[in-house]
């Protein structure tokens, strides 16, 4: 029996809330976990760190994003831009998620909410994103 709702799911909706409808991202964040109370500790120790992290990190995630993509972030569909940023958020901070999951899942989530047609992209944007991590990551840092 799969999930009905996955995490990256989860902070999908939290990001979208707070950056398309202007939520404040602790209640859309306190809101989701009261709702999915259900979940592990783990599960939602990830969904808070993603979420926090790619809000904390946004600017920084978008820079990156820019490197990668012939598509500028503020031109991309919400729900694409939302995708990426949590992917590269999870790529260059938390080691502890593999990079090839990261890769998967995004493109997972990106079909899953009807942008199959955009799969290649997200894709490519996420392996362009771990292939130059540990070279233009820096440089980045160095940029900002």
């Amino acid at each position: 029996m799969t999930k009905q709702v996955t995490e990256r799911e989860l902070v999908l909706a939290i990001l979208m809330e707070v950056t398309q409808q202007n939520v404040y991202s602790h209640l859309a964040l306190n809101a989701v976990l009261e709702k999915y109370q259900y979940l592990e500790k783990k599960e939602r120790a990830f969904i808070t760190r993603v979420t926090e992290g790619t809000l904390e990190h946004m600017i920084e995630l978008d820079y990156i994003l820019n490197q990668f993509s012939k598509v500028k972030v503020n031109k991309m569909k919400p729900v694409i831009r939302n995708i990426l940023r949590s992917a590269v958020y999870q790529l260059k901070y938390m080691d502890s998620v593999p990079d090839s999951a990261v890769c998967n899942e995004a493109v997972k989530l990106a079909v899953k909410k009807g942008f199959g047609t955009l799969r290649g992209f997200v894709n490519g944007v996420a392996v362009c994103c771990v292939f130059h991590a540990g070279v233009d990551f820096k440089i980045v840092e160095e940029d900002l």
